[in-house]
């Protein structure tokens, strides 16, 4: 890779990076939502179930019966997290492969500029 090899693929790196920012806060917007109809979901069951009673209806059948009705809205949040964790995952990959770039390009620059004055040497 040379310099004007980096500069290009720093270029796509940072447009990968503008869209995987912009799929990651469109993944997050949908978490919430699927969050917040989960915990709405799961709220109505509660209300929906019938009165605990000793020996009849008990806490660990009224959880339950409160997971198989919500079931398929926390699948449904499960499967946005998921979403969302993988845009997380590509922002940051791109973010390495460009920070990796600079610091080709600065290590360049860098020997451009001895190259152009040479070593500087102080008594």
């Amino acid at each position: 890779m040379n310099p004007s090899e980096a500069y290009r693929q720093a270029a796509e790196f940072m447009q990968a990076l503008d869209g995987a920012l912009e799929e990651m806060r469109k993944q997050g917007r949908l978490l919430a939502e699927a969050e917040h109809e989960y915990r709405l979901g799961r709220a109505k069951a509660y209300a929906e179930c019938p009165p605990l009673k000793r020996g009849v209806y008990t806490s660990d059948q009224r959880e339950a019966d409160v997971d198989a009705m919500v079931a398929p809205l926390r699948e449904n949040r499960d499967q946005h997290d998921v979403l969302y964790r993988s845009a997380r995952e590509a922002v940051q990959n791109l973010r390495q492969k460009l920070s990796f770039v600079q610091s080709m390009l600065k290590v360049w620059a860098h020997e451009a500029q001895l190259e152009a004055t040479g070593p500087r040497f102080t008594p």
